[in-house]
């Protein structure tokens, strides 16, 4: 096991996960998580639980290739010739779902007789299986990146997922801390769901156990784009267990030009609406604590330095205290987690400005707080290139968000507890 980069041992409590909780463990918990971060160690509901919150994360070797083939049916959906053939250990059977293409794809293992958009093909694909397993691969995606990608997929399959993805890159030459592109989600391993770090991964590649889509009726069809976030969420509500494992990278086809990539953010933005209404109060730009709204709604607002600076820090007090006496950290480590939660509340707010509420700012230019609101979202973009990407996206965002009449993707929530967990039930004998 790996100890979150993030996550920190203060006194007996563990604070760190997806999302952000604090552990109170017994000294006999804390003993058992040391034995796991240092080498193998037998499973426990504390490491499970641990793990599962992303404060703990398996560290998996690669599954020896000649019992993959057995195990893994490999199914690529296209519409025209594959670009790329996906990497596979000898004996994986590789299915190649022909999307009623103009022209027939040439070797195509089935064709369909109508045109019905990637989650169909895939799900026609599944009924050609019969192995355990399925992974996903997009027909433009390069899995030589990392040629043992499956094998690693399945050795995070044997660990406890149910559905693994690795990082899909746009750019490799992009520095890994950044993300590259759309499919991208960045370079942080840990589980998947609602209100996670990572809330969900794209189907471009996804290693799944046929049994966990079968459950909740696999991907639907009716969405063209969202199905990947729609069946992620189901099978996480099913009591699954969907994992991102970014140390395994494959690259995703850039598109050459710049207007091919916005129409695709756009589409992408019109999978808003129809997600929220099968997910209700899941899609908002901005989720954030109310001291951490109220922090940046007063740095905002248009007050002299010092009412602005004594505001704030009667607001930072406030905050501190409280999560002090509801967690029981000390002053200076509530406070820590306290500007952390600023910070992460800032970077969302300035993409859903970018992407939703630039209009508002507009109008309100004449106004130093909406001029100041705009001009720090825009700084924080990283180049002029991500500015326009999230204005299309938004673009589609508002499209759906009309044709479905939910306001859920374009309105922010508050969220009021912080998650305090005790876990010193699982601390001995466990």
């Amino acid at each position: 096991m790996a100890l979150d980069t993030d996550a920190q041992f203060i006194g007996g409590r563990l604070v760190g996960g997806s999302p952000p909780s604090v552990f109170r463990l017994s000294p006999a918990g804390r003993r058992r998580v040391d034995a796991a971060i240092s080498g193998p160690t037998p499973a426990s509901p504390l490491i499970d639980r641990l793990t599962a919150a992303g404060v703990l994360h398996p560290v998996v070797h690669a599954v020896a290739a000649a019992k993959v083939g057995s195990r893994v049916t490999v199914v690529v959906p296209t519409l025209g010739a594959p670009r790329h053939v996906p990497v596979v250990p000898e004996g994986v059977r590789v299915v190649i779902v022909d999307d009623y293409s103009d022209p027939p794809v040439p070797n195509a293992t089935l064709r369909r007789t109508s045109r019905g958009g990637p989650a169909a093909a895939r799900t026609s694909g599944m009924a050609m299986l019969d192995t355990e397993l399925v992974a996903f691969v997009d027909a433009d995606v390069d899995t030589t990146m990392t040629s043992d990608w499956l094998q690693r997929c399945v050795a995070h399959i044997d660990a406890g997922a149910d559905i693994v993805a690795p990082r899909v890159r746009e750019d490799p030459a992009a520095p890994l801390r950044h993300r590259s592109g759309p499919l991208d989600m960045g370079h942080r391993p840990g589980p998947v769901g609602h209100g996670r770090q990572v809330s969900y991964v794209p189907s471009a590649v996804m290693v799944c156990r046929v049994a966990a889509l079968t459950d909740v009726g696999g991907f639907d069809e009716r969405m063209l784009t969202g199905e990947d976030v729609d069946l992620v969420w189901r099978v996480v509500d099913a009591g699954r267990r969907v994992r991102y494992a970014p140390e395994i990278v494959v690259a995703h086809e850039r598109r050459l030009h710049l207007v091919d990539r916005l129409r695709r953010e756009y589409d992408y933005g019109l999978s808003a609406g129809p997600l929220a209404a099968r997910h209700p109060r899941r899609l908002h730009p901005l989720v954030a604590s109310p001291w951490a709204a109220a922090i940046i709604v007063v740095a905002a607002l248009p007050l002299t330095r010092p009412v602005r600076g004594a505001i704030m820090a009667l607001v930072c007090a406030a905050a501190t205290r409280r999560l002090a006496a509801g967690t029981g950290l000390g002053r200076a480590d509530a406070a820590a987690v306290v500007a952390r939660s600023v910070a992460t509340t800032a970077v969302a707010l300035a993409r859903a400005v970018r992407m939703l509420w630039w209009p508002a700012c507009l109008v309100g230019m004449c106004r130093r707080g909406p001029r100041r609101l705009l001009l720090a979202a825009l700084l924080t973009a990283g180049g002029g290139e991500r500015v326009v990407r999230d204005i299309a996206h938004g673009a589609g965002v508002w499209r759906s968000v009309i044709a479905s009449r939910s306001a859920d993707p374009v309105t922010p929530r508050l969220r009021w507890r912080h998650r305090d967990t005790a876990t010193a039930a699982y601390a001995a004998g466990s």
